[in-house]
């Protein structure tokens, strides 16, 4: 089990393509390598681009810390519904988290 923080840089630098801590968990997928919190998709890294997107969706003050700390290191925060269309082109599974 990695550090939250080593497992956060290691997928903004595109090193992680599957890992978990504590709460965190990152999983690869065709398009895309998705960071989660407690299975809730926070961020995604696109396979093709290199970008990282940080979904604005406020859920508890961990979490939130968890997508300030993504933005801050240079992903980048988009409204919700933006959020989920990319994890929808990405081909992404959420399990349902985000109501699709």
């Amino acid at each position: 089990m990695a550090n939250t923080s080593i497992l956060t840089e290691d997928f903004i630098r595109g090193k992680a393509t599957k890992g978990k801590s504590a709460s965190l968990s990152v999983q690869d997928y065709s398009g895309s390598t998705v960071l989660s919190n407690y299975g809730t998709p926070i961020a995604i890294r696109e396979k093709d681009t290199g970008n990282v997107w940080v979904g604005d969706k406020k859920y508890s003050t961990t979490t939130s810390k968890h997508q300030n700390r993504i933005a801050n290191w240079g992903g980048r925060k988009i409204p919700h519904e933006e959020f989920v269309e990319k994890l929808k082109k990405n081909n992404a599974d959420t399990g349902g988290r985000l109501g699709w």
